[in-house]
């Protein structure tokens, strides 16, 4: 028990800024044995967003909450999915080879590509966020951000590591996941959406399906540009199944409900 709490504040040591080092030693935990606990991660990251816009909504407009939440979480994260996402731009789209694309995205600048696609997808965040009803924004936005984290990480499960393993910082995570885990980390983040009203919840979580099969042609587009997945790739999944966890619980509740 002792040593799978270390496992879990080793995954927010290196997923959020909160300082575990103070609590536990974490370079004597084997991160490759965290990545479990990454939805619970991605549900507390959501409950740190959601409930700081809950709170603010109630004596600030929504837009202003939203955007104190969101720069809030950015730091919270250290926006390592954001920067991800932007890499897999730069990369994607300047890049024509392998080799080419994983050198773009290991460079530590933001291109014009990247750039642009960090305002679009913050852009794509905050209006989704703004058109939820405030009755659901909190279980949407922790819900989402665990079953976002779920897809990304389930890269590890499904596919490949692009990279030579000793030239990534992503090396610590990389391992095929066995089914145990895999199924451990889907209940991880089965369980936040236990925080929707009975009326949305059997909705929110077909959810999942269309979510995972964006992830399973992003991992396809993936392998036939650079042979797998990397660290940055995970990032840029995460980034856009949360937007479309957004934009597919406000279409159940606009036009369904």
């Amino acid at each position: 028990m002792i040593k799978e709490f270390k496992r879990l504040l080793g995954c927010f040591s290196y997923f959020t800024r909160i300082p575990v080092w103070k609590l536990v030693n974490t370079s004597d935990i084997d991160m490759k044995e965290t990545t479990k606990y990454f939805p619970l991660v991605g549900a507390f990251v959501g409950a740190f967003v959601g409930v700081i816009i809950f709170s603010c909504s109630q004596v600030l407009p929504k837009e202003i909450a939203i955007l104190i939440g969101m720069g809030l979480g950015l730091m919270l994260t250290g926006a390592i999915h954001e920067d991800g996402f932007a890499d897999v731009c730069d990369g994607f789209g300047a890049g024509y080879t392998k080799d080419r694309i994983l050198d773009i995205m290991k460079d530590s600048s933001t291109g014009v590509f990247g750039g642009v696609g960090l305002m679009i997808i913050l852009a794509l965040r905050f209006f989704a966020l703004f058109y939820l009803p405030i009755e659901i924004l909190l279980p949407s936005i922790i819900a989402g951000s665990s079953i976002s984290r779920w897809t990304s990480i389930s890269f590890l499960f499904t596919h490949s590591y692009a990279r030579k393993e000793e030239t990534s910082k992503s090396t610590v995570f990389v391992k095929k996941t066995p089914w145990g885990e895999f199924l451990l980390m889907t209940v991880f983040a089965l369980l936040s959406f236990l925080l929707f009203p009975t009326y949305i919840l059997p909705f929110a979580l077909l959810l999942i399906i269309p979510i995972f099969l964006f992830k399973t042609i992003l991992g396809v587009y993936f392998k036939s540009k650079i042979g797998g997945y990397t660290g940055d790739c995970m990032g840029a999944t995460q980034q856009v199944a949360e937007i479309l966890f957004y934009i597919g619980i406000f279409i159940i509740n606009k036009h369904i409900l």
